[in-house]
Formats: C-alpha cells, structure tokens, sequence
C-alpha cells in the first residue's frame, strides 16, 4: 500500500512574538525619514497611524526604538541594535512576495552607468533602505561619458543631460540644481574681491564653467582642476568661490551658499534605456527603484524642490 506524501515543516522554537510583521515597514520608515509626518507622508498614511504603530511596536519590545526630538525621531541604541534585522526581514518579505507571484525568476544582471558624483553622494547613501530585488546583480558604473547602451555597455544610464541618438527611451526624473559656494571667510568679502575656483580646459563646455567665467572676469582663477570635489574642499577651506551642486556642498558644513549674478543654475537629470530594454522586467525594476530614490529626495539635488 503506497504512503501518504507528507509535508515536512521546519520546527521554530521560541514563543509567537507579539509585534506584527508589518510593524518592521513603519520602524523602518520612522528611520529613514527622521519624523512621523515625513514617515507618514512617504507611506501614504496619516500621522496618527505611523504613531500609534510604532507605539504598539515599542510597548511589544519593551523598549523605546526612538528618542523624540523637537524637529523629529532618531534611534537611540536599542534602535540602532534592531535596524539591520528589520532591514533584513523587510528584504525577506519582499523575497518571500516575490516568490509566491513568480518573481524570482527576475535574477541576473544589470548595469547602470551614472555620474561618479551621483553614485557616491547621493545613490549609495540612500539605495540600501529602497532596494528591493536582492538577486540582481546590480554593477554601477561610475561615468561621465554616454554608455553605449545598444552595445550592453549598460542597461540602464544617468544623464546630466537629454540624449537625443534614435532608439533611446528618455525619462526626466528631476532637477539637480548648483549654487555659488564658499566659505565664512570669503562671504565676508565683498563679490569683486573673492577668488574665484574654475575648471580646466578640457569641462570649458560645462554650463556651471560658463558661470564661474563670468565671475572670474579679467582676474582669472585662483585654481583650476577637472575634479568636482577638489573644488568643493578647496572652497571649503578659503581658497575662493565654486559653483557646486548643492548635494555635494550640503555635505560640508564648512560651505555657505552666497549670493550669485547669475540666473539659479539647474540640470536636468534623465533616466535613459535602450528601446529593446523595455522587455526586461528587472531593468524596468532597476530603473522604477532608481526613480523611486530621486523622486524620494528630490530635495537634496535641487533646493527648489525641497
């Protein structure tokens, strides 16, 4: 007589927990916004329920995750020790979603090519907290030139700019917007008496050089250099002023935005894929997380936003 198949279950010791699953989202998202209204806000919820939520999850834990500041949240120690396994059961989750709607299927590779500044100061900071597609096999690409995206160089690219070459699919995601910066010493100089820090020959076709030349005028520059964050330190400890994009100047306290002549200066940034990479369910994926981050925080590539 055959036997019956049997479903084998792995045995978990320990009680249930009394927190909820779910509670993790509204930790996590306390967390990464820094007040309820901002959590509240990026879940689409009211204020009240951020608030009531983590409060069960607090009282579940025993413990308080959040000191309560006057401008907002922050995670004090006991926090702190929950965060990279909230972070890990929240990546679990979504495998476990995935799974179950037939998703893992979407592992592989994926290349993105984007602006060096762009990838270390703004996108790797912020991606560990929205990225949620653990099997791809993310490589980013630190560029200031076009991927040949036709070719595979990338599949998905970050531009400063709009493309115009055939076959391109072009999204605009946001603005990134640039400053005339300095430091204490030279905004307490009059604007005819600062110094004033320029590219090099070869970044002369950039629009933030044809401001500084016009700042510049017949005194020249006091430095040249092709390397956005040679300028940014050099103006950050008095050597004269730089037009930087506010997401990097916003991470040197030493840097004060000054009044500039020139009209506010803003880039566009574009989200740029190959036609035939529109078919590709984790490059969409890809490129939806990377939009999902910009339009998160807007507010730190252009102050027009915030």
């Amino acid at each position: 007589m055959r036997k019956k198949a049997q479903t084998k279950f792995e045995a978990v010791s320990g009680p249930e927990p009394l927190w909820q699953w779910d509670d993790v989202r509204f930790f996590l998202a306390l967390a990464r916004e820094g007040s309820l209204s901002a959590a509240a806000r990026a879940m689409g919820l009211e204020h009240s329920t951020v608030s009531r939520r983590i409060a069960a999850l607090e009282a579940a834990c025993g413990v308080r995750l959040f000191d309560r500041l006057a401008r907002g949240c922050r995670l004090n120690a006991h926090g702190e020790h929950l965060l990279d396994a909230a972070v890990h059961m929240q990546a679990q989750a979504a495998a476990f979603g995935r799974a179950a709607s037939g998703q893992a299927l979407l592992a592989g590779p994926v290349r993105v090519s984007l602006p060096p500044l762009l990838l270390s100061h703004f996108f790797v900071p912020l991606m560990p907290f929205l990225w949620q597609l653990p099997q791809v096999q993310l490589t980013l690409l630190g560029d200031t030139s076009a991927a040949n995206l036709a070719q595979g160089e990338a599949g998905i690219a970050l531009r400063l700019d709009r493309p115009t070459a055939p076959g391109l699919v072009v999204r605009t995601l946001a603005r990134v917007g640039y400053g005339l910066y300095g430091s204490a010493a030279q905004l307490a100089l009059p604007p005819g008496q600062r110094s004033v820090i320029g590219f090099d020959a070869t970044n002369a076709h950039l629009p933030q050089q044809r401001v500084l030349e016009e700042l510049a005028a017949s005194r020249g520059f006091v430095l040249r250099t092709n390397d956005v964050l040679v300028m940014a330190r050099a103006a950050a400890v008095g050597w004269g002023v730089a037009v930087l994009p506010h997401f990097v100047a916003a991470q040197d306290d030493r840097l004060h935005l000054l009044p500039s002549p020139a009209s506010p200066l803003r880039r566009p940034l574009c989200l740029v894929m190959h036609g035939g990479q529109r078919r590709s369910e984790r490059v969409r994926h890809v490129a939806d997380t990377l939009a999902d981050v910009v339009a998160r925080h807007a507010g730190l590539l252009d102050r027009a936003a915030g």
